[in-house]
């Protein structure tokens, strides 16, 4: 077996998740794609994030320095600190050397520390988000974006613009808004709200700061809670946010959500209330969520901008902070009268991860990874439960080409519902690839099987008869079917312990 790629994200920031989630909207899909490529891949995430939960919920392995924000409240030393973490940096990239490392926003690194270190990987890209001009055209910010093999921009070509220095348009790539979900994985309306626990006839009001870390978020979060549960006909949804520290304010028509991940949620919105973070203007946007945008001021990126420009779209007003509780309901009721608008009619994240994966991978490879792993793929992964790696590898064993998948998803949606463990399907899968050189074989008797066993709850035992019946059947699919209906029948009332014992000696009439 061929060793794995070495993938590492670098999602080192100040007071968001932004970083965080778009790069992690990427690396699921590069996941889903090493799935079917011959060389697999393993993935790291550096990150200073203190919402690195984020990427435990999605099984991501993950190296963490504290953040900014937490240095600065716990009154550390900042001289130690810098020094610290860009040690930090460079000791890790040292002992991983990456076959492809990932940036995102920022080619320089939150340290200035990224230019010394871009040479310990083979390849380099960075996700180029647009930021402020006058942050973006520093001399040490436009220096460091030739350290790169290639710029991928999460915006549509005309939608946004980037300060870059000259030669790096031919390294330079516009997609369009990269969202932390499909929108097959979109909740729907009643479901998201079931999960969120409201039961009511009520406006449901989406009110968000961002992920909570910026100064003023808390204070900016509770003071638009206080001023719209005044307002009878609403219940409120407040988006804390991983990184919030305030103290909630609980009451009947208010709902707090800290660590949800709201983007499979906000078809359960009427309306929303939030800054215009990347993230949440994408996740909004998706979801057709009519929206009040109160843009808070970074250090580098323009929220103000993205806002106007999601205003242009439709079913969006951008208002200024503070602002008076009569004007928020005055544009909230304006919007509810448009109803839902979707301005991110795409999810770009899987072109995204196509081209980092041709940074080291074939691009025959690629593509045919592409063509394999589509909707279609994911949502019967989704209705199932089996993961993507599963999927792939039933896929590979049981031969099966994409004009024959339709009749695959019957076969594993029927094993599903059988109760078939995804390790047991793979194994009665890896049995009839043994016995059958022929697809349409395999997949024929993986169904029989599951029918044969459908009314058992030992899939265990069930995979060990499979095993012996299938080494006495080579390439012979009636006999391997006949034998395990001939075989439960002459063992009717014995459990499968039992009828596994029997296959396994062949003491078959």
């Amino acid at each position: 077996m061929k060793e794995r790629f070495r993938i590492v994200f670098y999602a080192v920031n100040g007071t968001g998740t932004g970083h965080v989630t778009r790069l992690l909207a990427l690396a699921k899909w590069m996941r889903r794609y090493a799935t079917w490529l011959p060389r697999g891949a393993e993935f790291y995430f550096l990150t200073s994030s203190e919402a690195d939960q984020l990427l435990f919920r999605e099984d991501f392995a993950s190296f963490k320095v504290p953040s900014k924000t937490i240095v600065t409240n716990a009154k550390l030393d900042r001289t130690t600190y810098l020094a610290l973490a860009k040690q930090w940096v460079w000791h890790t990239l040292g002992l991983l050397r990456p076959d492809l490392f990932v940036v995102d926003t920022f080619p320089q690194g939150s340290f200035g520390e990224l230019p010394a270190a871009l040479d310990l990987a083979k390849k380099r890209a960075l996700v180029a988000r647009p930021m402020l001009h006058e942050f973006a055209g520093r001399t040490d910010v436009q220096n460091a974006f030739f350290g790169y093999d290639l710029l991928l921009v999460p915006e549509a070509k005309g939608d946004a613009s980037l300060h870059l220095p000259k030669g790096m348009d031919s390294r330079t790539r516009y997609y369009g808004p990269v969202a932390h979900r499909e929108a097959f994985e979109l909740l729907s309306r009643e479901d998201a709200r079931r999960v969120l626990g409201i039961e009511t006839d009520r406006q449901v009001v989406y009110v968000s700061a961002g992920g909570g870390g910026d100064p003023t978020a808390s204070d900016q979060l509770l003071g638009l809670v206080r001023s719209l549960r005044s307002v009878d006909r609403f219940h409120i949804v407040a988006g804390a946010g991983p990184l919030f520290r305030g103290s909630w304010e609980r009451s009947a028509h208010v709902t707090f959500i800290h660590h949800e991940p709201v983007a499979s949620l906000v078809r359960a919105f009427d309306v929303a209330v939030s800054a215009a973070g990347y993230n949440t203007t994408v996740e909004l946007g998706q979801g057709g969520v009519p929206t009040v945008f109160l843009p808070q001021r970074k250090v580098a990126d323009d929220q103000h901008a993205r806002a106007e420009r999601a205003a242009k779209k439709g079913g969006v007003r951008v208002l200024s902070m503070p602002v008076s509780t009569e004007m928020l309901v005055a544009n909230i009721d304006e919007l509810l009268k448009g109803g839902p608008v979707r301005s991110v009619e795409k999810n770009h994240a899987r072109e995204l991860a196509a081209d980092l994966m041709r940074l080291i991978y074939p691009f025959a490879e690629v593509e045919a990874a592409e063509e394999m792993i589509d909707d279609a793929f994911l949502s019967l992964g989704l209705e199932t439960s089996f993961a993507a790696d599963v999927l792939a590898d039933l896929v590979r064993t049981l031969g099966i080409q994409k004009t024959g998948f339709a009749a695959f998803e019957g076969v594993v949606r029927a094993a599903r519902q059988a109760g078939i463990p995804s390790d047991v399907a793979l194994r009665v899968a890896r049995s009839t690839e043994v016995s059958f050189s022929l697809a349409p074989d395999r997949l024929r008797v993986f169904r029989e099987v599951v029918e044969s066993f459908a009314d058992y709850s030992d899939w265990t035992s069930a995979a060990t008869i499979v095993d012996s019946i299938s080494i006495r059947a080579m390439n012979e699919p009636e006999r391997f079917s006949e034998g395990i209906a001939q075989l439960l029948r002459e063992c009717s009332g014995r459990s499968l312990v039992e009828i596994a014992a029997i296959a396994h000696k062949g003491e078959l009439s």
